[in-house]
């Protein structure tokens, strides 16, 4: 069964167009997915003394209509069966009236947060509530184009700040959003309509780390987006516009 809450689009977490942002959209999830685990007593702060975090590995997010400023929209969220190591949780957003906005299907491996180890399902020490079977199915596990690093354009530099961390110390994964949405062309975000968007998470980045972003063009309705550090791969971003 779905844990809901109920959010209006402030205008702060819209754009140019008062379309909800991508960012924020992962907000209000993030927010009813904590809450949804703080109901049945698996909060963050109850897990960190069981010495374990959940990290997004992926989130892949289908857009049926943005939102719109001062909307008033229903945002859901329930486990699904775990693939491999991986927890599975979905998320609808809707209108008042039942009209699907936003699905999305997020993919986190439980971390034992003392030496970042991968745990199995099996040790979490809490019972989730699995929905058996998921609504947003059809946005499943989309994979990554292959590309060579020298295939792309070279677009920023973006320098981890304090406004990028979160209580994990590490940039916190709606901020992921931001970055991929500033390396889209402009023509696109204030003109388009955005239909998919994917984004995979390789590497923390931390405070005073550099990411380098590149981009590249798929197709004409598609691009895709990496960035990376001085140690490693940092994240990936696929976008397809309607």
């Amino acid at each position: 069964m779905y844990y809901t809450n109920k959010f209006n689009v402030f205008s702060y977490d819209c754009d140019l167009r008062n379309r909800l942002k991508v960012s924020a959209a992962m907000r209000y999830m993030q927010q009813v997915a904590g809450e949804h685990l703080t109901s049945f007593g698996c909060s963050a702060e109850v897990m960190k003394e069981e010495d374990m975090v959940f990290l997004l590995s992926k989130f892949c997010l289908k857009i049926h209509r943005i939102p719109k400023i001062h909307e008033e929209i229903i945002v859901g969220t329930a486990p699904t069966p775990t693939k491999g190591v991986r927890f599975v949780r979905e998320f609808i957003m809707e209108s008042q009236r039942g009209e699907r906005l936003i699905s999305a299907v997020t993919y986190w491996p439980l971390i034992r947060v003392s030496d970042r180890k991968v745990l199995r399902p099996s040790e979490l020490n809490h019972d989730l509530p699995i929905q058996p079977e998921g609504v947003n199915e059809y946005i499943g596990d989309i994979p990554f184009p292959k590309v060579e690093p020298d295939e792309g354009e070279s677009l920023y530099e973006e320098r981890i700040k304090y406004s990028h961390i979160d209580v994990n110390n590490h940039v916190n994964n709606t901020i992921y959003a931001d970055f991929v949405c500033d390396a889209l062309p402009y023509s696109l975000m204030s003109g388009a309509d955005l239909d998919e968007v994917i984004i995979g998470f390789q590497h923390e980045a931390v405070i005073g780390d550099v990411l380098k972003v590149n981009r590249h063009v798929i197709s004409d309705n598609k691009i895709f987006i990496t960035g990376e550090h001085s140690r490693a791969e940092c994240f990936k971003g696929l976008v397809t516009f309607k």
